[in-house]
């Protein structure tokens, strides 16, 4: 990843729930903040790599689409960064 991550949020979907339902609304990054998506679901992150500009303030937003997945955290060792899914 190039840039600064800004936030991390992840929203994740009721159990059960297909991914040709609708996936949940993602607010708008504040001005000034890039922010890219990842979809997680029972095949992986997708994508699974994520470019963004050095320099920006950034927000990556984690989308988990099925309950079943082992992928309920996700970590950035180099920046010291580790969320749980809500």
């Amino acid at each position: 990843m190039g840039g600064i991550v800004h936030a991390l949020r992840s929203a994740a979907s009721k159990s059960g729930e297909s991914q040709s339902q609708t996936e949940p609304i993602i607010p708008t990054a504040p001005a000034g903040v890039q922010q890219a998506k990842v979809k997680v679901d029972n095949k992986g992150f997708t994508p699974s790599e994520v470019k963004l500009e050095k320099g920006k303030s950034a927000e990556v937003v984690f989308v988990r689409t099925s309950d079943e997945t082992c992928a309920k955290q996700v970590v950035f060792p180099e920046l010291k960064i580790e969320k749980s899914s809500l």
